[in-house]
C-alpha cells in the first residue's frame, strides 16, 4: 500500500476532541493492517510551536503549514476551534490552491461555518448545528437541519466533534480500504459509520423526552422566533392545549415554566452570538428579543454570572494575551503519510479547457 499523506492543520484554541479522534484513527489503521501507511502531520499556521486547545488542557507540538507539501495529492484535515475563526481567512487562497492542485480538503465545526460564511453562494455545505444557528442569525443562507458532513468537489464540511470519526472513516480511510474502515469503526466502539447525510440534531432541545412530552412542536418554535418572542397563549395555541395544560407539561418535562424556558433559550443563543461573532452587543440584545440593554444585562448576568459586555472584554483579553507554555501538557506527535487519487477538476477554480466546473463527487 502507497502512503496516504494526512495533514492536520491546528490553531490556537482548537478542538481537542477532534485532534484525539483524527489522530487515533489513523494510529489504530497503521495498527490494525500492516500494509497501512498513514502519514499523519500536525501542522499550523500560527508561528507557534507548541499549540493549545480550547480548554487549555491539550498542547501539541506542530510544524509550520506550508503549501509546498501538496505538490503531490493528499489530505488536509482542519480542526475547529477559536483561532481557526480568525485564521480561515487569510488561509482561503492557499486552501483553495492545494484543493485545486488534488488533494482533499475536511473542515470540521468552526473551520466549516468560516468556510459557509466565506461562500454563501454555495448551499453544499455543512457545520455543526449549533454553529448553523449562529449563521442564520447572522443573516448566512443555511439549512435549518443541518446534515453530518458534505462534499463540494474536493472540499468538504463536517460537524465536527464526535462525528469527526464517521467523516474521517467515510471520507479518506473507506476510499483507501472499506473492510479497513469497518474494522476500525468497531474497534472505536461505533455501531456504524453514519453516512454524510446524517441528519445532525436541531439543536440541544431535539431530544426524545421532550418529543414524548409532545413539547417539540412549541420549542421549535420558540427557536424560530428568538429576535420576536411569541406569547404564552399563542405557544398553549400552537401546542393544541390551555396555558394552564402548558405549563404542566412543560413543568414536569424541563422542571421549568414555558416562559422562564424560552427567556433561557434567548440568552443561551445571546451568549453563543457574543462569544463567536463580531455582533455588537445592543444588535445582539435585538435579536434574541430583548427591549433594553438595562434588561438584558441584568437577565445574562442572572443566567451566566457575568454580563455581556463583561464576556466580550475578557474574551478579547483572552485572545490579546500571549501563550502561557505548560512542559507538562500536551502531544508529541510523529508525522504519519496515503494513495491520492489522481488531480480532478476543482470546484473553486476555472479549468483550463473552458468546460464547466464540476466536483470530482459529481
Amino acid at each position: 500500500m502507497a502512503k496516504v499523506r494526512i495533514f492536520v492543520l491546528v490553531e490556537p484554541g482548537f478542538v481537542a476532541t477532534e485532534l484525539s479522534l483524527a489522530l487515533d484513527v489513523f494510529r489504530i489503521a497503521n495498527r490494525l493492517q500492516d500494509d497501512a501507511d498513514f502519514e499523519v502531520t500536525v501542522c499550523t499556521s500560527s508561528g507557534q510551536t507548541l499549540v493549545e486547545s480550547l480548554d487549555e488542557t491539550v498542547m501539541v507540538r506542530a510544524t509550520p503549514f506550508q503549501s509546498e507539501a501538496f505538490a503531490q495529492p493528499g489530505h488536509l484535515v482542519v480542526l475547529g476551534g477559536r483561532g481557526i475563526r480568525a485564521a480561515l481567512g487569510g488561509l482561503r487562497s492557499r486552501l483553495c490552491w492545494i484543493e485545486r492542485t488534488g488533494s482533499h480538503v475536511l473542515l470540521l465545526s468552526d473551520a466549516a461555518s468560516e468556510w459557509m460564511r466565506l461562500h454563501p453562494q454555495n448551499t453544499a455545505l455543512t457545520t455543526h448545528w449549533e454553529n448553523q444557528q449562529l449563521l442564520r442569525d447572522t443573516l448566512v443562507n443555511c439549512s435549518e437541519r443541518p446534515t453530518l458532513y458534505a462534499r463540494s468537489g474536493r472540499i468538504t464540511t463536517a460537524a465536527g466533534m464526535i462525528a469527526t470519526a464517521d467523516v474521517v472513516l467515510g471520507t479518506i480511510v473507506a476510499t483507501v480500504s472499506n473492510r479497513l474502515a469497518q474494522a476500525l469503526a468497531s474497534i472505536l466502539l461505533m455501531d456504524r459509520i453514519r453516512e454524510d447525510a446524517t441528519p445532525q440534531p436541531r439543536s440541544e432541545n431535539d431530544s426524545q423526552v421532550l418529543r414524548l412530552a409532545k413539547l417539540d412542536t412549541v420549542i421549535r418554535h420558540m427557536e424560530q422566533n428568538v429576535e420576536t418572542p411569541v406569547s404564552i397563549e399563542a405557544l398553549a395555541e400552537i401546542s393544541g392545549t390551555s396555558v394552564r395544560q402548558l405549563e404542566r407539561k412543560f413543568k414536569a418535562a424541563t422542571r421549568c415554566a414555558p416562559m422562564p424556558f424560552y427567556r433561557s433559550l434567548r440568552l443561551r443563543r445571546s451568549k453563543a452570538l457574543v462569544e463567536q461573532t463580531t455582533l455588537s452587543i445592543t444588535d445582539i440584545m435585538i435579536a434574541c428579543g430583548f427591549g433594553s440593554s438595562s434588561h438584558f444585562s441584568r437577565m445574562f448576568f442572572r443566567e451566566f454570572g457575568t454580563t455581556p459586555s463583561q464576556l466580550r472584554r475578557d474574551l478579547l483579553a483572552e485572545a490579546s494575551s500571549p501563550l502561557r507554555v505548560h512542559p507538562k501538557k500536551g502531544s508529541h506527535h510523529a508525522p504519519v503519510s496515503f494513495p491520492a487519487p489522481a488531480p480532478g477538476p476543482s470546484a473553486y477554480g476555472p479549468r483550463t479547457d473552458g468546460a464547466a466546473v464540476q466536483g470530482a463527487w459529481g
